[in-house]
């Protein structure tokens, strides 16, 4: 999924034109500058960061208004610095509406550009449809009109900087919808809209306590360290751009993170990780109507069920809360299947009591 990383609201207004990059090199870093300028005439059309030209841009002009106009840039990752950083930018007019954002996750296809210049009276609200855009694209846009009515928030989408007559809109695209709404006056207007598309899918599908083999494209043999969602996961044995991992951690919910690489020469990549982790999830256990909250030296075995005889997956020795309930029971063995029948015996030997039960496994 493409996701915004940071934004710069209304760059062009600062002394000093500068933008923090947080990410070093990496595959779908992309940096987009966005602006709307409604001046007499309108002349905001080149812009360079760190002396570089954008690796795309489109210049917005209204077919007979002269007083509106936009600039939409990027700058994929091949044409940015490869360290972060705080780098400068110019824009040849100082005087509209810019925001620029850091965006990650992009699929480095070249993006969709809607450019349209809208006579007034225009139907308010206007959707701005793109053909080509996925789940979880984000979509930004530049916009300035001819008299200063409010453009209006909608559902979904931000405003990021708004002046009278210009502004800059964003839309994390994750259901899919495929447009960005403009809601505004309904005089002369220019708008233009671009969609950078989100790499499809999860990059891995990783069971908790497992180790994988992972594909990158950073420094041969050089991964020096790697995180989960920002938890340090352990390296193993590297050969060329593949290192194994393995995935001994404290997360216990599964769900898609960011696995992170860094190499000797401190780039990075960042790749989605489904991450399951499976288990029982949290319950109350009783014996005879006696909670065994508050009982010491309680002992969970958690084995396979099925056929004989049973494989010992998981034992827990502790207390439980005053409750009874015991928490989420984390299982990594790999025996253990999502779905399946597992036999789980609770007991307290300081009191005599216990309870032996089946139930499913299931993914936390």
């Amino acid at each position: 999924m493409t996701s915004i990383v940071s934004v710069l609201d209304d760059a062009a207004s600062l002394a000093t034109k500068e933008f923090t990059i947080a990410n070093a090199s990496q595959s779908g870093r992309v940096v987009a500058l966005i602006t709307g300028q409604s001046r007499n005439p309108v002349n905001a059309s080149t812009v360079t960061l760190n002396g570089v030209a954008p690796t795309g841009v489109t210049v917005g002009r209204h077919v007979t208004n002269t007083t509106v106009g936009t600039l939409v840039a990027y700058w994929s990752d091949a044409d940015l610095p490869p360290a972060a950083g705080t780098y400068a930018y110019t824009i040849n007019d100082g005087g509209p509406s810019t925001c620029i954002f850091e965006l990650a996750g992009w699929d480095e296809g070249v993006p969709e550009v809607i450019d349209q210049s809208l006579a007034g009276p225009v139907t308010d609200p206007q959707n701005i449809t793109f053909t080509g855009s996925n789940a979880g694209s984000v979509l930004l846009l530049g916009a300035a009109q001819a008299t200063g009515s409010p453009f209006n928030i909608l559902s979904g989408q931000t405003i990021e900087y708004e002046e009278f007559k210009e502004a800059v809109v964003s839309k994390v695209d994750a259901a899919n919808d495929g447009f960005i709404v403009l809601s505004f006056g309904s005089s002369d207007i220019v708008a233009t809209a671009i969609a950078f598309n989100s790499a499809s899918g999860t990059d891995y599908t990783i069971r908790k306590g497992s180790t994988a083999t992972i594909t990158h494209t950073l420094t041969a043999a050089g991964i020096t360290s790697a995180t989960l969602n920002g938890e340090a996961v352990t390296l193993g044995p590297q050969s060329g751009q593949t290192v194994d991992i393995s995935f001994t951690d404290t997360i216990a919910t599964s769900g898609e993170y960011p696995l992170v690489l860094t190499d000797s020469a401190a780039a990075t990549q960042t790749l989605t990780v489904q991450y399951n982790v499976y288990g029982l999830p949290s319950s109350t256990i009783r014996k005879d109507g006696v909670a065994l909250g508050g009982l010491t030296n309680i002992e969970i075995i958690v084995m396979t069920g099925g056929v004989l005889p049973r494989t010992f997956l998981e034992q827990l020795t502790g207390n439980t809360t005053d409750s009874g309930n015991t928490g989420n029971i984390v299982i990594v063995n790999e025996l253990a299947v999502p779905g399946e029948n597992v036999v789980v015996s609770l007991r307290s030997f300081s009191e005599g009591v216990g309870i032996v039960y089946g139930t499913p496994l299931e993914t936390l």
